[in-house]
């Protein structure tokens, strides 16, 4: 009895501690996603965004979704990439607004995907 209550306890503690870990990865990952995406969001809206800039975020994102296919399903990874590869075409394009109007949907990507897997009421009921 006192074995069970043990390892009750110790998988209790050891699942609270990976949901932590889960959460900041996701949340710090998608943060500094949004950061950059802000940026080129201000230099598109500004008419300075150049091809390069959008290929940093780019490369910010390839590097975080490494970490981030354990926590999140494809498919948001996937809708993330698509939009991107939409904003690094039509920069390369310079076709400002339109881009400015993609890293507007990113950003509210990189608001809402974290949300979609935190630990709330919402998601448990």
């Amino acid at each position: 009895m006192v074995k069970s209550t043990i390892s009750v306890i110790i998988v209790t503690i050891l699942l609270v501690i990976g949901s932590i870990f889960e959460y900041k990865t996701v949340n710090n990952s998608f943060n500094e996603l949004e950061k950059t995406a802000k940026i080129c969001q201000q230099k598109a809206i500004e008419e300075t965004l150049v091809e390069d800039d959008v290929l940093i975020l780019q490369d910010k994102w390839l590097k975080n979704k490494k970490r981030l296919h354990v926590w999140i399903p494809h498919n948001e990874i996937k809708e993330i990439e698509l939009w991107i590869a939409e904003c690094v075409r039509t920069t390369a394009n310079e076709k400002y607004p339109d881009s400015a109007e993609k890293l507007e949907v990113i950003i509210e990507l990189c608001q809402q995907v974290p949300k979609t897997f935190a630990i709330s009421w919402q998601n448990i009921l």
